[in-house]
């Protein structure tokens, strides 16, 4: 049997012309898209195939905690966050929350017009000699682009002859944040500040635990 056959056989099952492996329907008018293999147990040869079944697919409701609502950023949110972490921190003279990891001070500042920013800056133990910033400029574009994530900064002191490294990442909560969306951004600031300070005490050896 040819695909178009000049008479029309009746509808039933024929060998495939296409792949001599398969059975496949043909209408009484033109080949279906229905097929089976050829050492399957013949099937009668005018049952006519039937169309699969659809299938209904249900999805649970998404179950939400506390830690998922969104919600306002405020220090005392931060704060909580740290303390599911058992990481210890302080509050300066000016508010502000800050901890230290490893000899090193991070601070867990809000910032922005509205104080909507969360920014996690961490400073390096470390002073180093203002002849140094172009060897530092260096180190920090070298890091740079294997992290473009966070932001290396060298700040200098003239008045002290020495200048410091920061790192800072933020996060915007304009539209709120949830509990954990902020520690997610605290893991992924001290991660990167974690390796900024490890290459910069590689780099710069016997500099540190000046601060």
């Amino acid at each position: 049997m040819t695909h178009n056959p000049s008479a029309s056989p009746a509808a039933a099952w024929y060998p495939d012309p296409q792949n001599p492996l398969l059975l496949r329907w043909w209408d009484g008018s033109t080949w279906t898209g229905y097929t089976q293999p050829m050492n399957q147990a013949a099937p009668s040869a005018s049952v006519e195939p039937q169309a699969p079944q659809s299938v209904q697919v249900t999805q649970a409701p998404l179950q939400f905690t506390e830690r998922d609502q969104l919600g306002l950023l405020t220090i005392e949110r931060v704060a909580h966050v740290l303390d599911s972490q058992k990481w210890g921190h302080q509050f300066d003279d000016d508010g502000d929350m800050w901890a230290n990891f490893g000899g090193h001070m991070v601070w867990f500042l809000r910032v922005g017009e509205k104080k909507e920013l969360f920014k996690l800056m961490g400073r390096w133990s470390a002073r180093l000699p203002l002849a140094l910033a172009p060897q530092v400029t260096t180190a920090l574009n070298d890091w740079q682009r294997r992290n473009s994530f966070a932001q290396a900064v060298w700040v200098e002191y003239p008045q002290d002859g020495n200048g410091r490294v920061f790192t800072e990442l933020i996060l915007d909560c304009e539209y709120g944040v949830t509990d954990n969306q902020l520690l997610v951004h605290i893991k992924d600031g001290l991660g990167a500040a974690m390796d900024l300070f490890d290459t910069m005490n590689k780099t710069f050896p016997g500099y540190q635990g000046n601060d």
